[in-house]
């Protein structure tokens, strides 16, 4: 994984979904990881054509909505 390669440390998973990149005009699509960890839910969200402002303005409204959502990974505990 990603960060044991790396030697760093995960605090978990947040996500959005493509419906709600897709309200923002954003393109994303399904594209399943198979290695070094299967992850058939993975997906992407382009970027490409935003301006830096766009891609601020885009970041923080997703991860307003990924911290509504809750951790995914590892399951909050309440």
């Amino acid at each position: 994984m990603y960060t044991e390669n790396k030697g760093l440390k995960s605090a978990g998973v947040w996500s959005v979904t493509v419906g709600e990149c897709r309200q923002l005009n954003l393109s994303a699509f399904h594209d399943p990881v198979h290695e070094p960890v299967q992850d058939l839910a993975h997906a992407v969200i382009d970027f490409r054509t935003c301006s830096k402002k766009e891609l601020e303005k885009y970041s923080k409204t997703l991860a307003v909505l990924a911290r509504a959502r809750g951790r995914q990974y590892p399951p909050d505990t309440a």
